[in-house]
């Protein structure tokens, strides 16, 4: 009898975000992978949570902190990059979906 093997998925880690002209900090905790926009404005990031559902896909504007949900569900959200525009951010997710994603795609402006 051969019984498939689980993968072990930690979790992730304290990401700070530093203001250096307000000379604030911001927090986000269990961040598996993220990637800044060219512009600075904006963080997109992946996090796997030892409560399956925190994890997900989101992007936070950092001027004002405002946090979008891109996709969320027990899984694995890394491999963040993005289309030359920088409005585009493919990432891979292996997970159990428990909400449909937003209708548009692209809720960053």
């Amino acid at each position: 009898m051969s019984r498939k093997r689980e993968k072990k998925k930690d979790p992730g880690t304290d990401l700070i975000i530093h203001d250096l002209a307000a000379g604030t900090d911001a927090t986000i905790a269990e961040v598996s992978d993220y990637i800044v926009t060219k512009d600075g404005n904006w963080v997109v990031y992946g996090v796997s949570s030892k409560t399956p559902e925190k994890d997900g896909a989101f992007a936070r504007k950092i001027a004002d902190g405002t946090t979008r949900t891109l996709l969320t569900g027990n899984g694995n959200y890394k491999s963040f990059t993005a289309d030359a525009s920088w409005y585009t951010w493919p990432f891979s997710a292996t997970a159990t979906i428990t909400r449909p994603p937003p209708l548009s795609t692209s809720c960053i402006t």
